[in-house]
């Protein structure tokens, strides 16, 4: 089954073969967020979509496990009320979470705790830059993420994010990647725990952080590659309706055998919009249509053999991107949009064929985040659906 979010703030699903396309209420702003070893679900929710509210902390967030079987519910951290906003949470085991607590503009801590946030345990001494972008590596014993903070102790000064990995038992911090005047964003690990994959923005020369090269790195920070050179992937992502614009960072995705998937931009490419840093923090993209020339395209890296294949075909003024492999299947799940348009999911075969339209969101105001899980299944959703949205 199939996850996908909405332009107008709901939530939505689908069948592996495209069908059954189902819509959540937006006004239950709750979401299915993890899953728990033993089956439970690890559900969240909170009290508005305000982006301001959520970056200075003062959303109003709740978690729950909850039991889709029996339908029990269980709200966490009823022993931690005066926690930071969550900013990440990871499930290691049926008792016990990792979570990181702050926001961009506060300090930021990272604990282990227990599902009631009692037995707290920091994993650093101390706040350093805001960590996120956060994956596991495959035998769920290391985190990576990347670190904002130019000048902080773990970012050399000039250096926007780094790359940096944290061993959960011995709690040792280790900075894998940076470097002096660029960004690096969102790691991934290999499905065999070797390297991590990125991407290294030029963000003094790129201030809207619109494009990136892609990146991958031995674990350890040894061995540095770049698949593209001059700032060829698209990263940070403006699309949409006039009147339903929406973005977020475009990362690359390793395949189950070792290969990359990213989006490629055209020679000269912009999307359709302008940049005032005035409008404030998050705010900055405007509708600006004048501006729209060339597009971006899903294409497949082999590092063994250094070669690139299309995914799908370059098409002035199409943007293609945020791609999701179905794990089970020889597929993968995309984001097209033309500029100005209501952005759209597809589905296609690992090799671009059988490329189908999916969805274009509720009422037709543009689908986005795309993103297969195999845990999932009808009669999951039905429960969460039918017993915890309308509890």
């Amino acid at each position: 089954m199939y996850s996908f979010s909405s332009m107008d703030h709901y939530s939505g699903t689908f069948a592996d073969d495209g069908s059954q396309i189902t819509f959540d209420n937006a006004v239950s702003l709750a979401a299915i967020q993890g899953f728990f070893p033993n089956g439970d679900l690890l559900i969240y929710s909170q009290d508005t979509n305000d982006l301001d509210k959520y970056l200075r902390g003062y959303l109003v967030q709740r978690y729950f496990r909850f039991d889709w079987k029996t339908g029990k519910k269980e709200e966490l951290f009823k022993a931690w009320p005066d926690h930071k906003q969550v900013t990440a949470l990871f499930i290691l085991s049926d008792e016990q979470l990792l979570v990181a607590a702050g926001t961009a503009y506060e300090e930021q801590m990272m604990y282990l705790c227990d599902l009631d946030g009692n037995n707290k345990e920091q994993m650093w001494e101390k706040p350093a830059g805001y960590a996120y972008g956060m994956s596991f590596s495959p035998d769920r014993e290391t985190l990576a993420y990347h670190l904002t903070g130019a000048g902080n102790e773990f970012n050399s000064p000039g250096c926007y994010y780094s790359i940096n990995t944290l061993e959960i038992k011995s709690k040792k911090r280790k900075l894998i990647y940076e470097k002096p005047g660029h960004l690096m964003f969102g790691p991934v690990w290999s499905a065999d725990g070797k390297y991590l994959l990125f991407q290294d923005c030029h963000a003094e020369v790129d201030r809207n952080h619109l494009f990136s090269d892609i990146v991958y790195v031995s674990s350890d920070g040894s061995s540095v590659n770049y698949v593209t050179q001059d700032q060829a992937s698209y990263f940070g992502t403006t699309f949409g309706l006039p009147e339903y614009r929406s973005g977020g960072s475009n990362c690359p995705i390793y395949t189950p055998d070792g290969r990359i998937i990213f989006a490629r931009r055209s020679p000269g490419a912009h999307p359709d919009n302008d940049y005032d840093p005035s409008r404030g923090d998050h705010h900055e993209n405007g509708y600006a249509p004048e501006n729209a020339r060339g597009g971006s395209w899903l294409v497949i890296y082999d590092p063994a053999t250094k070669k690139e294949q299309d995914i799908t075909r370059y098409q002035e003024g199409k943007w293609d991107f945020r791609a999701s492999i179905n794990k089970e299947k020889d597929g993968i799940v995309y984001t097209s949009v033309w500029n100005g348009k209501a952005s759209q999911i597809h589905m296609c075969r690992m090799d671009g064929s059988d490329d189908r339209f999916i969805t274009d969101g509720h009422d037709h105001k543009g689908a986005d985040f795309g993103r297969w899980t195999a845990e999932r299944n009808p009669d999951m959703i039905r429960a969460f659906r039918e017993t915890f949205l309308k509890a």
